[in-house]
């Protein structure tokens, strides 16, 4: 007969018994955890085929211990991008200041674009500049740069823009548009775009 003594069997079966023993000790710290044992493997074999950080390969798991088949490896992100250094300057005429064709697989996209707005008005009454982002001639974005005081618009103009096409390839083009043909000065410097797919 088993005798009990606070809720803990006084008398166990020899390999329970064992382990009990050795979870007590680990606990009182006067033995290594890994002389435990998990589901009749012990602790330190299946370490040693780790890492320590992950399992290195197939050998190191049990059969039916991960369903591989719902397993997907991401592939490495896609990138492109174009850059101009020179000066482009604006006008009333909306004109292509940058552009990058894509082909993507229908993961998201981040369209990135940069360049440096210098716009000069001094004359009476303000100046606009529209930028416009188009996916294969859809607009997908816009935004418009109002002048300081009606006279002024310079700086660094950088965005991303997210999309989520179907796969296949596409042209992305940022525009500029100015709302007055006068001004001293109104250029695109420093003209950069990219598109860069995530993979899941």
């Amino acid at each position: 007969m088993t005798t009990v003594r606070r809720g803990i069997p006084t008398s166990l079966p020899a390999e329970i018994d064992d382990t009990a023993r050795k979870l007590r000790r680990t606990l009182q710290g006067k033995e290594n955890f890994t002389g435990i044992k998990v589901e009749n493997q012990r602790v330190e074999d299946f370490l040693a085929k780790t890492d320590g950080d992950k399992l290195v390969n197939a050998a190191g798991l049990d059969t039916a211990v991960v369903e591989t088949a719902a397993i997907q490896l991401a592939g490495a992100s896609a990138y492109l991008s174009a850059f101009q250094d020179t000066s482009q300057t604006l006008s009333t005429t909306e004109q292509n200041c940058q552009g990058v064709t894509f082909t993507t697989t229908g993961e998201n996209l981040e369209v990135f674009f940069s360049f440096y707005l210098n716009v000069w008005h001094p004359a009476g009454g303000s100046i606009d500049t529209t930028l416009r982002l188009y996916r294969q001639g859809t607009l997908i974005w816009d935004f418009v740069v109002e002048a300081t005081g009606g006279d002024f618009a310079f700086g660094w103009q950088s965005v991303v823009v997210t999309d989520a096409p179907a796969a296949g390839s596409y042209l992305y083009q940022l525009t500029t548009q100015t709302s007055v043909a006068t001004f001293t000065t109104a250029t695109a410097s420093s003209r950069f775009l990219s598109v860069t797919e995530r993979k899941r």
